[in-house]
């Protein structure tokens, strides 16, 4: 019981005015809607998010038979936009990817990246 223990006194923080900055867990969702500035050239070894799903993606096409062989991508846009590439056009939105079945990979990309961060 020790999240019981844990909940007691963070209340009892709470109470007194004490309570430590809960961290938030990123989410994908708010992740992929921000719009971020031009990104500073990244540190060797650092990856951005959208590289990171965009790994996933790429693992996960090839256990598809359905989308074996076919071009699908998560890429970082102009400005920090996220695109989404599916045989050589790209999109803003995942939602306007005309297949079904592309669009489910990514979203469960999404899901593991989320899992995981």
């Amino acid at each position: 019981m020790p999240a019981e223990v844990e909940e007691q006194f963070l209340s009892l923080l709470t109470e007194l005015g004490q309570a430590p900055a809960r961290p938030e867990k990123p989410s994908v969702a708010s992740a992929l809607r921000q719009r971020r500035l031009p990104k500073l050239p990244q540190e060797e070894g650092s990856r951005s998010f959208v590289d990171e799903i965009e790994e996933i993606v790429q693992r996960r096409i090839h256990t598809m038979p359905a989308l074996h062989g076919r071009d699908l991508h998560v890429r970082l846009g102009a400005g920090g936009s996220v695109r989404f590439a599916f045989e050589g056009v790209e999109y803003e939105r995942l939602e306007e990817i005309p297949n079904l079945t592309a669009q489910q990979l990514v979203q469960d990309a999404i899901a593991e990246w989320d899992e995981r961060a």
